[in-house]
């Protein structure tokens, strides 16, 4: 039998007439929907079948969890999540109607989105998949879980290279491990993708670590409101953005750790001040402007901040000198001007201090000889001015020390030449003159550099024979001990490094085991004046 329909005179309009047709069965549809069965390990999929009193050609929409949406015209279909579902009936005649159904479950609560982590980054091939997809209990051993009260609260799977072979993206469905505390996806090079905003539901997390991942996109505004995170590690990722100012809310972290993501920059926010709590902040290498926000001196439980190799600008805040815990500071690798501060002669607990390559001025402060735990200390290619301190010699467990590239002036001082843990000295590229002191005789073999200081000696003749070799230091008179490097006249024993015009006086006689010309050096005679030579 075909479909009725109802003609209706409907108006008259210049002689031609509108006839309105309705559809005799334009009535709400008639439709249910039913579950074969709850979700359970034997049976981890249920089929929902829509019946409706439509007629056939009837399409079915269902919609469910996690955004879950399928058409077809049978109206059966085939769920794996446990949730309400929806259906919508259409036959586009006018006979439309919806019913809903809930899909229960008796699965761990944790295993379906742990089933989806496993599928979404290719767990069949993962290194270590022990225990995963065995059973339907991921409290029961499977590899990198741990639980408490029976749900899931750590995910690690590495905590350093070659990591467990993770290669795809973190599902949306990870929002739904309500008892988590811990994330660690680290060390995961082929994980990608963006993090799922779900993230954001994890509203116990307190550790996430997705460093060294090529995750991508933005993360930072997706952890704001995680407000129990002690620590949040980034770094060697691909995220991008900007730090939001509301990362204040996250009042208990510990350890933020967002360097080297290329993409990540913008001024860091002053709000950053406000996590009072924090003992690692780490920006480093990414593409942060501005200046060094001053609110960072708040920041008194800080053992170690890395700013280095950004582009900020400005002067280094004197607050910073309020940080009396800290180990470790880098400011390498930006365009800071201005002086060093000298209340960062407070830091009294510094291991490492990095401010080279920038544009800082003026001298060392003296204020530093008070960090005398220092092993590492970089002031290198800035314009600094000055001698080089004396003091560095006294920092007995004084490593590496660089200032190279600068406009210092003076003597080298003996006392570096006493420290025995110096293994790494670079004064290269300055204005330095004067002798190598004979201290130095213990750095020998030790990576050293003294070149391109007009003033002094050649540092491997230094080492070669054990003692200094003269250098010009002005044009002038051989026989003037001020032309010399060492402020006394070469004996027949020296080496000699001539970088200037020298007069050899009428009469007189120069002396030295060797002479070397540097540049357009050259040694002039006048009437009589003679040179020895000794072997």
């Amino acid at each position: 039998m075909g479909r009725k329909a109802t003609y209706r005179l409907y108006a008259c309009i210049a002689g031609i007439y509108l006839i309105l047709i309705t559809a005799a069965n334009a009535q709400p549809a008639l439709i249910t929907l039913t579950a074969s069965n709850s979700l359970s390990c034997e049976q981890k999929q249920a089929t929902l079948v829509a019946v409706s009193n439509c007629v056939a050609g009837s399409a079915y929409q269902f919609t469910g969890p996690d955004g879950f949406v399928a058409m077809n015209t049978t109206g059966v279909i085939s769920v794996s999540v446990d949730g309400s579902y929806s259906v919508a009936v259409d036959n586009g005649a006018g006979c439309k109607g919806s019913a809903s159904v809930v899909v229960g479950s008796t699965l761990h609560p944790d295993y379906l989105p742990l089933v989806d982590l496993y599928n979404s980054t290719g767990g069949a091939n993962w290194t270590n998949k022990s225990g995963w997809l065995g059973n339907c209990d991921p409290c029961s051993g499977w590899f990198g879980i741990r639980c408490a009260n029976g749900r899931v609260t750590n995910i690690s799977f590495a905590s350093d290279f070659p990591g467990n072979n993770l290669n795809g993206t973190v599902p949306q469905t990870i929002g739904k491990l309500s008892a988590l505390t811990t994330l660690n996806l680290s060390y995961q090079p082929d994980l990608r993708g963006s993090i799922p905003a779900s993230i954001g539901n994890l509203s116990n997390l307190q550790d996430i670590n997705l460093a060294y991942t090529h995750c991508s996109g933005f993360v930072l505004d997706k952890l704001t409101s995680l407000t129990a995170l002690q620590s949040v590690d980034i770094s060697y990722a691909n995220f991008v953005g900007t730090i939001p100012e509301t990362i204040a809310n996250l009042s208990q972290l510990k350890v933020f750790n967002c360097g080297a993501n290329a993409g990540l920059g913008g001024n860091i926010p002053a709000s950053v001040g406000n996590l009072t709590k924090l003992e690692r902040l780490v920006l480093g290498t990414n593409q942060f402007t501005g200046t060094v926000p001053a609110s960072l001196g708040n920041l008194t439980a800080l053992t170690t901040l890395y700013l280095s190799d950004n582009q900020l600008t400005g002067s280094i805040p004197a607050e910073l000198g309020k940080l009396t815990q800290l180990q470790t500071l880098y400011l390498s690798g930006n365009q800071l001007a201005g002086a060093i501060p000298e209340q960062l002669g407070n830091l009294t607990q510094i291991k490492r201090l990095g401010v080279d390559n920038n544009q800082l001025s003026g001298t060392i402060p003296t204020s530093l000889s008070a960090l005398t735990q220092a092993e590492y200390l970089y002031f290198g290619q800035n314009r600094l001015v000055g001698s080089v301190p004396d003091v560095f010699g006294s920092f007995a467990k004084l490593t590496e020390l660089t200032l190279n590239d600068n406009q210092l002036m003076g003597s080298i001082p003996a006392s570096l030449g006493s420290v025995p843990t110096l293994h790494y000295l670079q004064l290269q590229n300055n204005k330095l003159t004067g002798c190598i002191p004979s201290s130095f005789t213990a750095l020998c073999g030790k990576t050293v550099d003294i070149s391109n200081n007009v003033g002094l000696p050649a540092w491997n003749e230094f080492c070669d024979s054990g003692y200094n070799g003269l250098v010009t230091v002005t044009n002038g008179s051989w026989q003037d001990p001020a032309t010399w490097s060492c402020g006394r006249v070469p004996a027949l024993t020296d080496i000699v490094t001539l970088r200037h015009a020298v007069t050899v006086k009428a009469g007189s006689a120069s002396q030295a085991r060797r002479i070397d010309y540097d540049g357009l050096a050259k040694l002039i005679y006048e009437a009589g004046g003679i040179t020895k030579l000794g072997n």
